[in-house]
């Protein structure tokens, strides 16, 4: 390494609060000044990939028809989670259904 980076990188920690997030930030910038100057292609495919709407998958498509059932039947946000969980049905990540994540996924189908 050459000595100006060494002492650009001692500046840089000296002046973060976290050493770690500075050298994090350091180290990124030399991968992406190499691969400009080397005109390397980074892949940026993965890293855009968004998770898809709820209810896209076959077996989350009869759990969105409920959930859209009880919401118009006047239901709350915490008795539909509630209801989801005593039926057993288990959500795309975690174990239990919260009221935040079902008015999450109403809000976004409506936005649709």
């Amino acid at each position: 390494m050459r000595t100006a980076n060494k002492i650009r990188i001692l500046e840089v920690l000296s002046k973060q609060r976290h050493a770690t997030h500075g050298l994090k930030r350091m180290v990124a910038g030399f991968i992406l000044n190499y691969a400009r100057e080397s005109k390397m292609e980074i892949p940026v495919e993965r890293w855009d990939a968004a998770p898809k709407p709820y209810g896209t998958l076959p077996a989350e498509a009869e759990t969105l028809k409920r959930i859209q059932q009880m919401r118009a039947e006047g239901k709350a946000f915490q008795s539909i989670a509630e209801a989801l969980n005593a039926a057993g049905v288990t959500p795309r990540r975690g174990s239990r259904w919260h009221p935040f994540a079902v008015a999450r996924i109403l809000q976004r189908e409506q936005a649709a």
